[in-house]
Formats: structure tokens, sequence, C-alpha cells
């Protein structure tokens, strides 16, 4: 049986690149970049967990690529999925305003990809009152499309996150520290999840309620 991977099958990895490139951007730090080793999700994991604790040393991580930065288009919309088929999510262990009301328990925020999650991180690191997490937008359709406008913004200097993600109210508990995780979920939950923006996914035995959008768009 085939290993579970990320929705955007192998082009996660040049959608992980184009992640760290904005978040160089952000931080200052050269985007002539090239990774030292393989790309893994659990390597994208560690560089999560860096980003959102304040200690993310691209020394780690990258060498300098003599050829620039990297080059990278993003999909007009979110890919397809295949019936039967399993997929990673990434996980943070956000809790939202949502997430504290409903009736099951919770587990936070998923991305499908990895720029919205380096971009989520980074939101962590500001140490911002409220803290940000939660990206916004009215539907998946439009969570895809502003993703394009957060790599724009970027790009142009004009890049804030309370633009693109929505407040959190902590972590869930007993955490009080953001922790970044892979899930594997089903074609068909995923589906749900896309349609709903929120959803109680059959990762663990009862059901854990994660979100992927906040219907809210910047």
């Amino acid at each position: 049986m085939p290993a579970s991977m990320l929705t955007l099958g192998e082009r996660w990895r040049d959608y992980y690149m184009a992640g760290m490139t904005l978040l160089h951007i952000l931080l200052g730090y050269d985007v002539a970049i090239a990774p030292k080793s393989d790309l893994t999700p659990e390597t994208l994991l560690q560089v999560l967990r860096d980003v959102a604790g304040g200690v993310y040393q691209p020394a780690h991580y990258f060498s300098v690529n003599p050829d620039g930065a990297p080059r990278f288009a993003l999909l007009p919309q979110p890919p397809s999925l295949a019936p039967g088929t399993d997929y990673l999510l990434i996980s943070l262990n956000a809790l939202t305003a949502r997430g504290q009301f409903v009736s099951t328990r919770t587990g936070g925020i998923v991305f499908e990809e990895p720029i919205w999650a380096i971009l989520a991180a980074h939101a962590l690191s500001t140490m911002n009152n409220p803290r940000l997490a939660l990206p916004k937008a009215k539907d998946h359709e439009q969570l895809w499309k502003n993703m394009a406008l957060a790599v724009n913004a970027v790009r142009q200097g004009t890049y804030k996150p309370q633009d693109f993600f929505a407040p959190i109210a902590g972590f869930v508990p007993p955490a009080t520290a953001p922790e970044f995780a892979l899930l594997t979920v089903t074609a068909d939950q995923l589906l749900s999840l896309r349609i709903r923006g929120a959803q109680a996914l059959k990762v663990t035995a009862p059901p854990t309620f994660f979100e992927l959008f906040k219907a809210d768009a910047p």
C-alpha cells in the first residue's frame, strides 16, 4: 500500500521551498537557498517547530544556492482528491474560538500544504496579542486563492499576518506552546473538511475536531 502524501503529491516540496523563501524575506535572511538534505514531511515539522518557537536558524537546513532563490508557481486551484486515497495533513494544536465550544474533543487547525503552515508558524513567532494562526477565507477555493495574495504581499513588503489569519485562543490543553504533527485522513474526510471549513476527523477514537479555515475573507 503506497505511503500517504500531502494533497499536492510530489509538488509539496515546491511549496515547502516557496514557503521558506517567503519566510526568509519576512525575516531578512538570504533567499538564495538550497536544502542541505532530502525534504521529508518530518523535516517540515521540525522547521515549523523552530519557526513557531522563534529559534529557526537557516544554516541548520539550507546552504547557499549559487543559482539564486528557488523559482515556484502556485496551482490555480486546490488539488483534486482521489477516492479511496489517504492523505497527510499538517496539524497545529491551536485552540480556536469555535473549537472551545464543540461537543467533541478538539485538536486544532490543519493545513493541506506547507505555505499556510509556514506563514502560521511565523505569525505565532511574532507573539502578537492575540496570537494568529487560523487562515481566513470564505471557502476552500478562496483559501487557495488567498495564497497568491499572501505571496504577492510578502514580495511587495506589505504583508501583515492579521490580513490572512484569525486569532486563536491558545493551545489545546495541556500544551502551552505550539506543536505541529502529521495526520492521516481519507479523501472523504478531507472533502467534508474542505466544504465545511471544520470537521470532526476520525484520526482518533472518538473523532477529533479540526478547522481548516475561518469563514472570513481578508
